[in-house]
């Protein structure tokens, strides 16, 4: 037995039944309270970093732009980039149109994920030559820690 375009066919009648609309499980994620952010007080002291993507490839190849809003002042900066933009490349392009222009700001808000901003943060500091080194009071805690959980 065979039948033509059972799946669009289900789709289409549990989307105009009244019950299963009622009845059906919720897939989204739970709501959450807004958290307000705190207003700046100094320019360029707290920023806003997004990528606008995809838009349509220019001569020089980029089809990204990448935007750097001061919360303070909305004055933006505006950088185009090629698709293939990893955290080094946008380091790179962060110190030569922010940092330059405006110093390090306190705050960089963005919705990148921890790791591309771990790397970002990590290749910022590379450029600026800021060695990142780990508190070896830290380490030394954790290790004490794993001997004495290790020993019981």
């Amino acid at each position: 037995y065979h039948w033509t375009a059972m799946k669009s066919k289900v789709k289409e009648y549990i989307d105009s039944c009244d019950t299963c609309q009622r009845t059906k499980n919720n897939t989204q994620a739970p709501m959450v309270l807004f958290k307000h952010l705190k207003p700046s007080n100094e320019r360029w002291n707290s920023i806003i970093m997004d990528f606008i993507t995809p838009l349509p490839r220019t001569i020089n190849g980029n089809n990204v732009i990448l935007v750097v809003v001061d919360r303070l002042s909305k004055f933006i900066r505006i950088t185009a980039t090629p698709t293939s933009l990893d955290a080094p490349t946008t380091a790179l392009l962060f110190y030569e149109n922010v940092y330059r222009n405006h110093e390090l700001p306190t705050e960089i808000i963005s919705d990148r994920d921890p790791m591309f901003m771990s790397h970002f943060w990590k290749s910022l500091f590379s450029i600026l030559r800021v060695k990142l080194c780990p508190n070896p009071l830290s380490t030394l805690k954790r290790t004490v820690k794993l001997k004495f959980s290790i020993a019981n």
